[in-house]
């Protein structure tokens, strides 16, 4: 995944389905909840259909264009 992309995953701090966006911090790559504000390793988010399941794309992001 490049940076920038967005998915939706079950996020490990609130058990529910979040907006995720993909960042790197300190040379790695990492996904970061947009909900709860916090970092998480991409191997360890699931978007909970299983593995032969693709996850459903982002909602777009709303708001002023900057």
């Amino acid at each position: 995944m490049a940076a920038g992309q967005t998915f939706r995953a079950l996020c490990p701090e609130a058990k529910a389905l979040h907006v995720f966006e993909v960042v790197s911090e300190q040379g790695k790559t990492v996904a970061w909840c947009t909900r709860c504000r916090k970092v998480f390793p991409l191997a360890g988010l699931s978007d909970g259909r299983g593995d032969d399941d693709i996850a459903p794309p982002a909602r777009p992001k709303r708001g002023r264009k900057t």
